[in-house]
């Protein structure tokens, strides 16, 4: 069986204009219609099953709603698996959370420190963490560089995510 673990759909609209000049300066040849669904659906269509991941990330102006993957997802539930995104800075990150599981039927958190300029081992992380764990989800957690020049890379460090496990061993 293969798995993909870590898809993405967008339309062109769900990337801000510094998103989209950030992406164009690293590669000349971005083409935003690469993520729609039939793009996706086509380019995914020797795996099994296929995680689709949203993306809540205001601060760097990528935003894939949580309902947009649910709609997605609904199409081809038994081979899709939506996972929701939830920017931790948000006052509400916990209601967000439970409503993408609870009514949109996401099954899995994706956070992106860098992308969303959230300190992993903040309160406010700890917070959808510990919701994320009690809903008993996967979390994937986008670590590493990235082509934007507003994402912090302090938050990008691996090892910040030792203590995030130890804190959230389930």
């Amino acid at each position: 069986m293969i798995i993909d673990v870590h898809t993405h759909i967008s339309e062109p609209s769900h990337y801000g204009k510094e998103f989209f000049a950030d992406m164009h300066g690293a590669w000349s040849d971005v083409d935003l219609t690469a993520g729609t669904p039939d793009n996706h659906r086509l380019g995914t269509q020797d795996a099994d099953r296929v995680v689709v991941v949203a993306f809540d990330a205001p601060a760097t102006g990528w935003e894939v709603p949580n309902e947009y993957v649910a709609n997605y997802v609904a199409s081809d539930p038994e081979r899709l698996i939506g996972f929701a995104s939830v920017d931790p800075n948000r006052d509400d990150a916990v209601d967000i959370l439970r409503s993408a599981v609870n009514d949109l039927g996401l099954r899995g958190l994706k956070t992106a420190p860098i992308y969303q300029n959230y300190d992993p081992l903040s309160a406010n992380a700890d917070r959808l963490f510990a919701e994320a764990a009690r809903l008993e989800l996967p979390v994937l957690i986008h670590q590493g560089t990235t082509f934007l020049r507003m994402a912090p890379l302090r938050y990008a460090r691996p090892w910040l995510l030792d203590e995030v496990a130890q804190r959230h061993p389930t």
